[in-house]
This record gives structure tokens, sequence and C-alpha cells, in this order.
């Protein structure tokens, strides 16, 4: 695996959820209005349920993963972030990763939490289609499962 592959390992180990007592509620999904009122991701403690809508429009959950057993890696994707452009097409890393763990019982689920009205706000499907993507792009518009995980913008230089 290379030094690229290593680096997004850890950042994903970050938001690796799993079975068990991994995830709040059984079957009753929070929806995104009511995420303000969930509690944060701590290590450690019951990761929050979300549903969004992926870029097929198709209302994903969580617990729906988790209830059927599977290893969840959430990333924070956006079509037109220099890093994730990097990523996806000069260094492979994330082809390398779905290449790996995307047979061993992992799902992979990229949510994309950039505002709407951002001037980067966009190109998702294109994006699959073009990187051959096979799992679902969440949509976070409004940032509040972002701001429940504590996803971090990036930063580019000019």
């Amino acid at each position: 695996m290379s030094h690229y592959a290593r680096y997004a390992v850890a950042i994903a180990a970050a938001f690796i959820l799993t079975t068990g007592t991994g995830h709040a509620g059984e079957s009753d999904a929070k929806t995104v209005a009511a995420q303000s009122t969930a509690t944060a991701a701590e290590i450690g403690k019951k990761a929050p349920d979300f549903a969004l809508t992926d870029t097929d429009g198709k209302t994903q959950t969580l617990h729906q993963y988790l209830d059927a057993g599977k290893t969840v890696v959430l990333y924070w994707f956006n079509a037109n972030c220099p890093v994730v452009i990097r990523h996806f097409e000069k260094n492979r890393v994330f082809a390398e990763l779905f290449s790996s763990y995307g047979t061993r019982n992992v799902v992979f689920l990229a949510v994309n939490s950039t505002n709407s009205q951002h001037p980067q706000f966009g190109g998702d499907v294109d994006r699959k289609k073009n990187w051959s993507i096979q799992h679902p792009i969440l949509l976070d518009p409004s940032g509040a499962v972002g701001k429940l995980y504590g996803a971090k913008t990036t930063r580019t230089r000019s």
C-alpha cells in the first residue's frame, strides 16, 4: 500500500463505524432537521444516526448498514476539492482503498457537506460516473451531518 493510501486509511479510520453499539436507534433514523439536537460523534460512544439523500435520489441512513452488520467508513467529499481530485485521479488512493476493503463487509459512504450556495457545490454525479464510484455520495448541503461528525474544511493556497 502506498504512502498516500496509508495516510488516507489513517484519516478514514477516524470515521469508521462498526456494528454493535456503534449507532443510535434501531429503526428510527433521525432526519437532518433533528440532527441539530443530536449529540456530536465521540470516540467510544454510539455514532449518531442520520438520513441523507444520495446523488441517485435515494435516502440512505447509517443504521441501515450497521443493522446489516456492515462496517461503515464515512469520508467527506467535494467533487471540486483539489485534495479529493488528487486522491481520485493522480494518487488513486481511494481506488486502492475500495479495492482492498470493499469486499470485506465494509461500506464506504461519501458525504458532501458543501453548502449549495458555495461556488464548489455540485459536480458529484459527473465525478461519480467519471471516477467509477460504486458507493453512495450523500448530499448534506445544510452541513448538519458534517457538524455532527466534526468535519472540517480544507484550505488550499491560491
